[in-house]
């Protein structure tokens, strides 16, 4: 294994280990409950920069927050695969109107 290639597993199992300990210490309906609060953070700064009062550095800050919630929420469910098989699909459909809206502009 290259450095690179143990330093990138090293961080995945240190992510994964740090989110079931959270899981783990503050209980599964606490941590729900947070991320239902760091998703509406998120929707507050998205609409504050809708109304041209955003800040890069508060709407990345809530980004992060709810991205670290949702991979407790798929500890918590237990439906990582489920979650992962969903999102491909749903990105292949995306592509697809995409494609054919750009198709249908082109002619």
């Amino acid at each position: 294994m290259s450095k690179l290639t143990a330093t990138i597993a090293d961080t995945v199992y240190f992510c994964f280990d740090t989110y079931s300990a959270a899981v783990t210490h503050y209980g599964k309906q606490s941590q729900a409950v947070i991320a239902m609060e760091e998703m509406a953070e998120l929707t507050k700064e998205l609409s504050k920069d809708l109304r041209c009062n955003g800040d890069l550095g508060a709407i990345s800050e809530e980004i992060a927050d709810v991205e670290i919630m949702l991979e407790q929420l798929k500890i918590i469910y237990g439906n990582r695969a489920m979650v992962d098989r969903i999102r491909a699909e749903k990105l292949i459909r995306l592509a697809d109107r995409i494609k054919d809206q750009e198709e249908r502009h082109a002619l």
